[in-house]
């Protein structure tokens, strides 16, 4: 084991200052206690050994070329990929745990605050009620500036481990209510009023837009694999014409000898898989307001248009068969 991380931090030397310092605070976001030069270190190791592997199980069947090589490079970027978004998901989930919860701790703390606690008192004190991970975060860190009694330091330090943007707009006008001495309790409370007005919106504008989001997503994993389906059996139909009467005497000019079912197949997953894509992105966008986020979809949707492909391909055939067309 200790071979393994020697090797790990070795190989994570690779990397540049400015990407580990990124990861850092991912793994900070997503509550990951770990070492990032090891867990870059390791992912980048595993990466290089899978990548290795694929090479050297395509190259016992052919000669060395461009797919072996982009296939070992797509497994290396897919293993180093999985390590770099996993904590990115870990830390939106526990973002979204803090921001469903906030704005009850922040009503307890104006409470705390009234019945004659300081501001860190009250934070400490709200804490030790069941808020999950806002009530562990704010404990560690008022307990790691204990020193210092800095109400400022003890929000700062709760920004570097949950990454929530509500989070980060509160603590800012916390902190500047602080600053010019307004009646704390009341901030408190008008905060707690602000994150569920934004909440509620949020809510609001998703239900706005779920149902043309499901018309898209319809279209993309059930429309899609059907009209590809179409497509594969026309050529088909028509090269068997030609087989059958001649290209000349079907009129027109028509040839499509350069296009082959097996190439319109291979096309045909490969758009799946970029149309996939597209669209949990888009949906990413949509419900959860980020791009990234949006990744999370990209499997499920892949699979449910791949499966509704490879059916299309049993059933498009037969029922237009049976219509003589």
């Amino acid at each position: 084991m200790k071979i393994i991380r020697r090797m790990a931090i070795t190989a994570s030397k690779l990397l540049s200052k400015k990407l580990k310092a990124r990861i850092k605070s991912l793994l900070n976001y997503g509550g990951l206690n770990i070492d990032v030069n090891y867990y870059i270190g390791l992912a980048l190791l595993l990466g290089i050994i899978f990548g290795l592997v694929a090479f050297m199980y395509d190259l016992s069947f052919r000669e060395v070329n461009l797919a072996t090589i982009l296939i070992s490079i797509g497994i290396f970027s897919l293993i180093l990929g999985i390590f770099i978004l996993f904590p990115y998901f870990k830390s939106e989930q526990r973002a979204k745990k803090v921001d469903e919860r906030l704005p009850d701790f922040l009503n307890l703390m104006a409470a705390n605050i009234r019945s004659g606690m300081t501001a860190i008192s009250a934070m400490h004190g709200a804490a030790k009620e069941d808020f999950g991970v806002l009530s562990e975060e704010v404990e560690n860190a008022v307990s790691a500036s204990m020193g210092s009694e800095s109400y400022e330091d003890i929000l700062s330090l709760l920004l570097k481990r949950i990454n929530s943007r509500i989070l980060e707009r509160i603590v800012k006008l916390l902190i500047t209510g602080m600053k010019t001495g307004g009646d704390l309790a009341t901030l408190v409370e008008g905060a707690a009023e602000e994150v569920t007005q934004i909440r509620v919106m949020q809510g609001e504008l998703i239900t706005s837009v779920r149902a043309n989001m499901l018309f898209i997503v319809l279209i993309i994993i059930a429309g899609l694999p059907f009209l590809l389906t179409v497509s594969i059996f026309f050529v088909e139909t028509i090269q068997n014409l030609q087989t059958q009467v001649g290209p000349s005497e079907l009129g027109g000019g028509v040839s499509i000898s350069d296009i082959t079912p097996e190439f319109l197949v291979t096309m045909s997953y490969i758009i799946i898989i970029a149309t996939s894509l597209f669209a949990s992105v888009l949906v990413g966008a949509v419900v959860d307001s980020s791009y990234i986020q949006g990744l999370k979809y990209f499997v499920p949707l892949m699979i449910i248009s791949i499966i509704i492909f490879l059916i299309a391909s049993n059933v498009v055939p037969n029922v237009i068969g049976t219509l003589n067309i």
